[in-house]
């Protein structure tokens, strides 16, 4: 493949020297050649990084800035299974997190989750929810004030559901949705995954208004006070973007 630093200027000028409008020709025609030629990248691969786009371009297409201040997004994959006891919401052992997004003015948070989960010692007994640093994520209905948004665990057995980020078809709220796996453990692939479903909903992101600012995204876990039993969760994938429009 031919890339733009392959050019060559057949002709070279210096100061009071003439110039021949052949020669400026056939500087011309070899730039038009290379620019023509069939897969030529303007631009050579690894020459221009993240760090070398102006702050509100990096803004605008969601990408990582110069430093830590432009942070625009990230990923956590966490296989290993963990557990939890709390009778209030918590970040497990290590914790699907994203920090220090900033979101500028007028834009929005992006958050896609991936996860499986089950409940050992109780039934319906559990939940999850999105985190904005310290504050549950909430959803506004129709004649009535937002309230806090979460999945509850709807499993009756020891088997593995996904727990997902997605549109309910009950509702159509974007939020985190809980399939029911009632007899066998669910699982996934690594590789040619269309995300996940169940017959609550589908696998898709959720956007989130927030005000401009610094944010710490997570996804967090409670078991309920009453009923008890131990939550656990594993094969856990969290995507989180900050998108600008301004």
């Amino acid at each position: 493949m031919v890339h733009i630093s392959d050019l060559s200027i057949p002709n070279a000028f210096s100061s009071g020297t003439s110039i021949v409008a052949a020669q400026m020709n056939a500087n011309f025609d070899a730039i038009e050649t290379i620019v023509n030629t069939t897969g030529v990248p303007l631009v050579q691969d690894a020459t221009v990084t993240t760090p070398k786009l102006a702050t509100g371009l990096a803004q605008q297409v969601g990408l990582t800035g110069a430093g830590a201040s432009d942070k625009r997004r990230g990923y956590v994959s966490i296989a290993t299974e963990q557990s939890t006891t709390s009778t209030s919401y918590t970040e497990l052992t290590t914790p699907d997190e994203i920090t220090s997004v900033v979101v500028p003015a007028g834009g929005l948070l992006r958050v896609r989750y991936l996860a499986l989960w089950k409940l050992t010692g109780a039934s319906n007994a559990g939940a999850a929810a999105i985190f904005i640093g310290s504050n549950q994520v909430k959803e506004s209905g129709e004649n009535a004030a937002p309230v806090v948004s979460e999945a509850p665990l709807f499993n009756t057995g020891d088997n593995y559901g996904p727990l997902f980020t997605g549109s309910e078809e009950s509702s159509a709220l974007s939020t985190l949705i809980a399939g029911v796996s009632t007899a066998s453990d669910s699982s996934f692939v690594t590789t040619g995954m269309v995300g996940a479903a169940s017959t609550r909903g589908y696998w898709s992101a959720v956007d989130i208004y927030v005000a401009p600012g610094t944010y710490d995204i997570s996804i967090r876990f409670k078991v309920n006070a009453t009923s008890g039993g131990t939550l656990y969760v594993k094969e856990r994938q969290l995507w989180v973007e900050s998108i600008g429009f301004a």
